[in-house]
């Protein structure tokens, strides 16, 4: 988990089949969905394979938003 003071900005979690993205806020979820095509999209979560190649622009928006979400 990355904490910025007490606010999660974002966490991960690997599994045998898939790895969990977690921004844990919907909005962000929502603002970063046209770069989430193909993957598992949950109210607070974004599941990917285990084999996922990171995809720096999307782990950057998804960071970005979440402490531009936690600011206000």
């Amino acid at each position: 988990m990355l904490k910025n003071e007490d606010k999660y900005v974002f966490g991960c979690f690997a599994a045998k089949s898939h790895i969990t993205l977690a921004p844990w806020n919907p909005k962000v979820i929502k603002k970063v969905a046209p770069m989430l095509e193909g993957y598992i999209v949950n109210k607070k979560t974004i599941r990917v394979p285990s084999n996922w190649k990171v995809d720096e622009k999307l782990l950057i928006a998804i960071i970005k938003e979440n402490l531009r979400f936690n600011d206000e």
